[in-house]
């Protein structure tokens, strides 16, 4: 039986596809904010959720990736009739509340069943990195866990500002505040994956050599 060890990541071309799609992610949002400043509701809306709608053509479809995808792409879509319908632009940015609290119980469930979203969209996402450890790895549990605290106070936070806030403020302010810490948890889960995957690439290398050796 050959066992097979995937390529070190130092050795090879991983192309982390987290790259560009942080700065992607704020398109929506800053197009909306745009046009929001010179025409009516209805058209900022429309063109944030156009946007919204080539940030989707470039995410993969891959299962975990893409389901996440199409799963905010739905709620921005009804957030968007019902902010043309209402001409209320709070009702089209609510997307963003609405999909982080959602996120919380399914990511909570997918921990239960031993299918946590973080391992799955790591191992898409950085094969040669997080796909050292199988998915149902107890680091990939803890920490979809811990995203799916995150997500609730990143939720109840937007929440709070969408409430408080004007259109713009909201806008502005929320990226300000809680991108800092979001693109900390990012490097932290990271951080915790690269040191379980190296652990167990080292625990691999000696089972081969030992069954090598026998």
């Amino acid at each position: 039986m050959t066992l097979r060890i995937p390529v070190p990541w130092w050795q090879a071309d991983t192309r982390v596809e987290v790259r560009l799609r942080l700065l992607l992610g704020l398109l929506p949002a800053w197009i909306f904010l745009a046009v929001s400043r010179f025409a009516p509701p209805w058209a900022a809306i429309g063109s944030g959720f156009l946007a919204t709608l080539v940030v989707y053509a470039r995410t993969d479809r891959n299962h975990f990736v893409g389901g996440l995808a199409a799963f905010a792409l739905a709620l921005a879509a009804i957030a968007s009739l019902i902010g043309i319908a209402w001409s209320n632009e709070k009702a089209y940015l609510a997307s963003g509340v609405a999909t982080d609290l959602l996120f919380v119980p399914a990511y909570l469930a997918s921990a239960l069943i031993r299918r946590p979203f973080v391992g799955g969209v790591a191992r898409e996402m950085v094969p040669t990195i997080a796909g050292l450890l199988p998915l149902d790895h107890a680091v990939y549990r803890l920490l979809t866990f811990a995203w799916a605290i995150y997500y609730a106070a990143h939720g109840l936070v937007q929440w709070w500002l969408l409430r408080e806030l004007s259109v713009a403020q909201f806008v502005i302010i929320s990226r300000a505040i809680l991108w800092p810490p979001t693109g900390l948890a990012l490097l932290l889960t990271t951080a915790v994956i690269w040191r379980a995957a190296k652990r167990r690439r080292a625990f691999i290398e000696a089972e081969t050599a030992s069954v090598a050796g026998s």
